[in-house]
């Protein structure tokens, strides 16, 4: 089925529907903004089922006070957005954005997998080591989850996508917290016994899912045992007489208690298992996860991992630099709690027609990017418009910082003729966005054109019909064009839905920007120790806790987040993984030269053949302009660069845009580059 041309949602063109289930519908869609190819997956509301007790005070009809079950359906989403966009890792698609349709349907969008095949499909025919590989980075994914207090709860082939060899951990709509008790869901023949009789799901009902699909790809064949659902719920009871069905398990298996319907049964799989001569290691394995008593099986993925590297043999890594580096990129947010819950009450008064604008003032690293983000997912999950852009020391003049937030905001606004000519002056494509044909505004003198142009921006924003966060980063590099602009909209925007929040660095910002009228000013300090043990923890388990450890980056990276992160990097590369971090003797010369040599000793690992491209990328901007960097470097595939530049964490990809994982590294380079390099890169 192909979407019609005309179905537009948000920033979104949608093109041919990619799959369906229960959930709702996946299509192929294009970005209006970016022309980026993107999955959205469009959720059916009616499809969610939301017990009574699950919606708020807050969740009633508009004329009473009468539960409205879609407001609580949405909140569910919510929550599994919030779950994606808190996780990063090779082996988890990335989503990029969230948002409601014109009928108020949610939606969200992801990382578009091109013909990806399932774990089972891309087994089939293959070695033992290949199929062992696929199982190594899907216990990967999970053991970064576990680590994040997170089950996925419905491990499934059709939910481990294999693309280029690469695993992809998908769909998280029944995602959960460990110890949460969330209601029974899943697919029952991945489905732990436990489940059934009234456990809650755990670490070792992901494991056991997992045994299942390794028991189906490790087989020469696929599984063909199957039994009715009768016998499966009698082999089920009849493990511990007197054992009674869990209450939720009769409602999950409504429909499905007729005999003709099959299930693939475990424990005969694996009775059946045949992985060939030698293969006994791999089938205690796959026995060990499938074990009915849970405290039988695995305590946690790296164990399986360990175990499947013994078996075949070969020196597989529980921890390679990319699965490293997401575990420090998500550390948990911690610090900045006090200062959090200002600005989300400032999103609750931008709901009601009172918005406000916010700079968060500090030093670089402190954490200033982190707090942003974590607004960012609390306006999409308040169901608002979000739009961004960052200062640049190569675009400060003109309104630049202000031309992507333009572009964003016009798309559905329907302005009057005279204020899209006026736009037109600083977004020049906005003609080809709106389908519109576009006259050039009058000439006038440059005071009253600016005037001119502040009075069309402000009649956009009163044209947003929901809430809108604007974000505007390093606005330590805005020009003055840029900043008068902010400042005319600071007391408009209080009674609009608009919350705008901006950032810079306090020690190089303009008195203008210091003293910029209307604007609230938060200060972001270093984390204290207490906080440090926290941040730790979140990036090595209850070992980072270690007062030896916590004093050391305290004393050497005085609570700037940043530098904690970067710390922690090395001794993690130093000791090869992260958990040895904690049980080896902290070194006395790692931090010999300040962070300015740990930074050095990251850029050092880009290959030599790629130092040059960098230096020129570092020239053109902290975001990359693809196009440009390949017309200047007349190269025309960047993907090897731009791998070995994430393998070393000094570029990474921010909703489908690559970047400097940090600005530090770059002002690094350029800091290092002789004046002629610099002057001809420019050029």
């Amino acid at each position: 089925m192909v979407a019609q041309a005309s179905m537009v949602i948000g920033e979104y063109i949608l093109h041919e529907k990619l799959g369906e289930g229960g959930m709702g519908a996946v299509y192929r869609a294009v970005n209006r903004l970016s022309g980026q190819h993107v999955a959205l997956k469009r959720v059916h509301l009616t499809a969610i089922s939301i017990p009574d007790s699950s919606l708020g005070d807050n969740d009633t009809h508009r004329d009473g006070g009468v539960p409205n079950k879609s407001i609580g359906s949405r909140t569910v989403l919510a929550q599994e957005f919030q779950t994606l966009a808190s996780l990063h890792h090779p082996h988890i698609v990335g989503v990029r954005d969230y948002g409601f349709d014109s009928q108020q349907s949610p939606y969200y969008t992801m990382d578009l997998l091109d013909s990806p095949q399932t774990i089972t499909e891309a087994a089939e025919g293959g070695d033992v080591e290949l199929k062992v590989e696929l199982l190594v980075q899907l216990l990967q994914a999970l053991a970064y989850l576990h680590r994040r207090n997170i089950l996925h709860r419905d491990i499934k082939p059709s939910n481990v996508m294999v693309l280029h060899g690469q695993v992809k951990l998908v769909d998280f709509g029944i995602a959960g917290t460990i110890g949460a008790g969330d209601k029974l869901a899943g697919t029952i023949q991945y489905m732990a016994p436990e489940l059934f009789l009234g456990a809650p799901s755990s670490i070792a009902s992901d494991l056991f899912a997992v045994g299942v699909v390794a028991s189906e790809m490790l087989r020469q064949q696929m599984p063909k045992e199957t039994i009715s659902i009768t016998r499966f719920l009698a082999n089920l009871l009849g493990e511990d007489e007197g054992s009674t069905l869990a209450p939720d398990a009769a409602e999950l298996l409504v429909g499905l208690g007729n005999s003709s319907q099959e299930v693939t049964e475990a424990e005969e799989v694996v009775a059946n298992l045949d992985l060939g001569e030698g293969s006994q290691r791999l089938t205690a394995i796959v026995k060990r996860l499938l074990e009915r008593n849970p405290a039988d099986r695995y305590s946690d993925a790296a164990e399986v991992i360990r175990d499947l590297s013994d078996a075949i043999g070969q020196p597989l890594p529980l921890e390679t630099a990319a699965t490293r580096e997401r575990f420090l990129q998500a550390a948990e947010f911690v610090g900045r709690e006090e200062e959090l819950a200002l600005l989300d009450a400032a999103l609750a008064e931008a709901q009601n027609q009172q918005g406000s604008v916010w700079l968060l003032a500090g030093e670089s690293g402190v954490g200033k990017t982190r707090l942003a983000n974590e607004l960012r997912i609390r306006a999409l999950v308040r169901f608002g418009r979000v739009v961004r852009n960052q200062g640049s020391t190569e675009r400060a003049a003109n309104y630049g910082l202000w031309v992507p937030i333009i572009r964003a905001l016009c798309l559905d606004a329907n302005l009057e003729e005279e204020h899209i000519e006026v736009l037109s002056d600083i977004v020049p494509d906005i003609a080809t966005l709106l389908q519109r044909r576009v006259g050039a505004p009058a000439r006038l003198p440059p005071q009253a054109a600016q005037t001119r142009l502040h009075h069309a921006v402000a009649a956009l924003l009163r044209k947003q019909r929901q809430l809108v966060v604007i974000f505007l980063a390093d606005l330590q590099w805005a020009g003055s064009e840029s900043l008068a602009l902010l400042s005319y909209l600071a007391p408009l925007v209080r009674e609009l839905p608009v919350l705008i929040v901006g950032d810079y660095r306090d020690d190089e910002a303009s008195e203008e920007l210091r003293k910029l009228a209307g604007a609230r000013h938060l200060r972001l300090e270093r984390l204290a120790f207490k906080q440090i043990a926290q941040l730790c923890e979140s990036m090595l388990g209850p070992n980072g806790r270690r007062p030896e450890l916590v004093d050391y980056l305290a004393k050497h990276t005085e609570g700037n987040v940043f530098f904690i992160v970067e710390t922690v990097r090395a001794l993690a590369q130093r000791a090869g993984r992260l958990d040895q971090v904690t049980t080896e003797k902290l070194p006395e010369n790692i931090l010999t030269g300040g962070i300015e040599l740990i930074i050095q000793r990251r850029i050092s690992q880009i290959p030599a053949e790629f130092v040059e491209l960098l230096n020129l990328v570092a020239v053109a901007g902290r975001r990359l302009d693809l196009g440009l960097i390949e017309r200047a470097s007349e190269r025309r595939d960047l993907a090897p660069f731009l791998l070995a530049c994430a393998d070393a964490s000094v570029l990474e990809v921010q909703r489908g845009e690559w970047q400097f994982s940090h600005d530090k590294l770059r002002e690094w380079l350029l800091r290092h580059l002789s004046e002629a390099d610099g002057r001809r890169l420019h050029r």
